[in-house]
Formats: structure tokens, sequence, C-alpha cells
């Protein structure tokens, strides 16, 4: 079979990202991906303004869902997003996967302390020329250059799926403090049927080598694997048609209705196109007093 990205690769299945001896030609065809698409960034750096035109965008897009989180809106995968940012104790971010910048930017506008990694060094240098605040470094989410118990919040938007997650799992649970959250919007590929079907739908597939999105079931595993605590929230349904319509104008109405489904129908979300996940690590007292409690109720259940 014939699929749409660039690559001809099977990312329900991608190799890349599950052989960790094949990290680093995932990240050479990540970088070369990724500067290719940062050198169209470099041009927005002569527009006249406080802000880049995309940090305009941005913000007008994102700034109410962080800014007023009393009331987000529930239906919308971003508000969920951000809200959660907005709620995390602690001024310490890693922003996983950085790319164009702008989520570490509305970040750094909101007085956080923020670092940002990211495998392109072209977008290194766009993050850096765009805001002398920010601390952009080069390099991958699946061997962090942090100490253990770095960061309050370790945050990705729609970059951790290009990540060998087992990898990545691990790493993130080490910068994290002990009462630390990470905060991830993330596509889905649960159906092998759909993501079959998407290869003939004729709109050019953007996916870089090490893209994809996450099967549910098996990143539960992971997390669980890696004692994380976590909170899953799939969205949209029927909204991942919403690129064959020009007008933006029926995206809420249908993020509404697909909302109202996923909840309603809880067997649907495993068609649902994208979810935020939230973790934090378990507690260490959890973890040593659990397998003690075990043995205790074996040794009473014993002696009676």
């Amino acid at each position: 079979m014939r699929y749409r990205n660039k690559n001809n690769i099977n990312l329900l299945a991608n190799p890349l990202k599950t052989d960790p001896s094949l990290l680093g030609l995932k990240n050479e065809l990540e970088s070369r991906w990724y500067d290719l698409e940062a050198e169209s960034y470099f041009a927005q750096l002569d527009c006249p303004g406080e802000l880049v035109a995309m940090d305009i965008d941005f913000e007008s897009w994102f700034a109410d869902f962080y800014d007023n989180p009393v009331a987000p809106t529930k239906y919308d995968r971003n508000a969920r997003f951000f809200a959660a940012l907005a709620a995390a104790p602690g001024l310490k971010v890693l922003d996983l996967g950085f790319g164009d910048g702008c989520l570490s930017r509305f970040l750094l506008r909101r007085n956080k302390e923020v670092i940002s990694i990211d495998i392109a060094g072209k977008a290194w240098r766009f993050l850096h020329c765009s805001d002398p605040h920010s601390l952009p470094i080069k390099g991958c989410g699946e061997v962090l250059p942090f100490k253990n118990g770095s960061f309050d919040i370790v945050t990705s938007l729609v970059a951790l799926h290009h990540l060998n997650i087992d990898m990545a799992l691990g790493e993130i649970k080490r910068v994290l403090k002990d009462d630390g959250v990470g905060i991830f919007q993330e596509p889905m590929y649960n159906s092998k049927m759909l993501y079959k079907l998407r290869q003939f739908i004729p709109i050019a597939d953007n996916e870089s080598p090490g893209g994809g999105g996450f099967h549910k079931k098996d990143l539960t595993v992971l997390l669980e694997t890696h004692g994380f605590d976590y909170t899953f929230e799939e969205y949209e349904l029927f909204t991942r048609f919403e690129r064959l319509v020009s007008s933006k104008k029926p995206r809420p109405a249908l993020r509404k209705f697909d909302y109202t489904l996923l909840r309603l129908f809880p067997p649907l979300r495993y068609f649902a196109r994208t979810f935020v996940l939230i973790i934090r690590k378990k507690s260490d007292w959890i973890i040593l007093c659990f397998p003690a409690t075990i043995l205790l109720l074996d040794l009473i259940a014993f002696m009676t």
C-alpha cells in the first residue's frame, strides 16, 4: 500500500519511534524535515510590532483559554490544554519539541521560566532571534540534558508523538519534580481502518518521518509502566473533516456535536482524532508502601 506521506512510512507502526537503535536515524531525518520548515519562519522577524505574525494569531486563538480558565470551553481541546497549563503550579517549564516557538513565547509572556528543546537547528535559531528571553536548546526528547527534578511542568503541543515514547516518558519522569505535571495535546490513531481510508483523501499529508499518532491502549500501558497517574480526554470525531470545508464558521458547532457524542457514547472515543493528556508522577511513598501493604495482608491472611 502506498502511504500519503512523502517518505511512504506506515505511521501506525513506525519503526523509527519504537526501535532505540534507530533513534539517531530518526533524529537526523526529523532535523532535516523541520530545518526546511523553519526556513519560512525567518521572514516574520521583519514584521513591525512587538509580536511576530504567528504569535498574533496564537494569542487571538488561545489567550482567553489560558488567561480566563475559570469557565473553559469544555468542547474544545485547546481550552482543556491551556486551562490545564494555567492551573499547573510552578514556574519552570520545559517545552518539548518547540517547533515554531509559539508556545514557548506564549508562556514567556506570562512570566514562566521556559526552557525549550527541539531537534531542528534552524528552529533553535528562529526562537533565539524572535525572543531574546528564550532559552532554546538543540536536542532530542529521548535524551534530555537536564538534572533530575528540574521542572515543574513538561509540555508539548502536538510534538510528543514524534518521539520514541517509551524513552521519552522515562526522561520526562526523571526531569519532573515530585509534584510536577506533564500536559500534552496529541493526535490519536486508534483505528487502522480510518488510517487506511485517510490515504485515499486528496489532501497533502504533512507528516514528518517521525510522525503518526498514538494508540490509546499502547500509550496507557507505557504510562503505567513508567509510574504515572494520568487523565486522558478524547476530542473530535467528525471534526476531522473540517479541512474539506473552507469556511471556519461551522467548526465550533461541529466540535460541540463531537464532544457531546463522545461523552454520551464512550465507545466512539476509539475513533476520536485528538486527546489531551495530563500526567503526574505517582507518589514514591505509595509506590514503596503498596508492596508492603500486600505482604502485610498476606501475612494476616496466613495467620488467620
